[in-house]
């Protein structure tokens, strides 16, 4: 599977892929756009995201994002790759602000994956990220139990 595939792998809903596509090309990208095009950017494909929940339920995107982390991951071929998976989720993650509902539950999946990766290159910075990332939803949205499961997540990593 390539990762144009990954997008595609929407159960054939060909917006919902387009979306994804974006989402990664997004994060391949941000870094050369600049801040304020990525801000640009971000604001477009949160528009996009507001097109596909007029047709889709919450629960169906999040199943659908939380897919997407999985398969993201399942796609790494080479142990550097780690870092470009966790990547495009923090930038999922930054696309879908406006509806933190959906992706914190794409950001849990990725940190238990990444949890076993602590040692591949580039893996410590962004799981980092993506922990402070979901902590701060934690605190926006006053979640007591998304608090406490960072909290227990940050209690069991390990020492060194």
């Amino acid at each position: 599977m390539t990762l144009s595939d990954l997008a595609e792998h929407t159960d054939h809903d060909p917006e919902l892929a387009e979306f994804l596509e974006a989402v990664t090309d997004l994060s391949a990208a941000r870094h050369a756009l600049g801040p304020e095009a990525f801000l640009a950017q971000l604001a477009e494909q949160e528009g996009a995201l507001q097109a596909l929940r007029k047709y889709r339920s919450d629960r169906a995107l999040i199943t659908r994002f939380e897919d997407f982390v999985q398969r993201r991951f399942d796609l790494v071929d080479e142990a550097a790759e780690y870092a470009l998976a966790m990547d495009e989720v923090q930038v999922l993650s930054l696309v879908l602000d406006g509806a933190r509902s959906l992706v914190i539950p794409a950001l849990k999946r990725a940190i238990i994956i990444s949890s076993g990766l602590l040692l591949e290159e580039g893996v410590p910075i962004l799981f980092g990220q993506l922990l402070k990332r979901l902590r701060v939803l934690a605190r926006s949205e006053n979640d007591a139990d998304l608090t406490a499961w960072v909290q227990g997540a940050i209690a069991n990593l390990p020492d060194e």
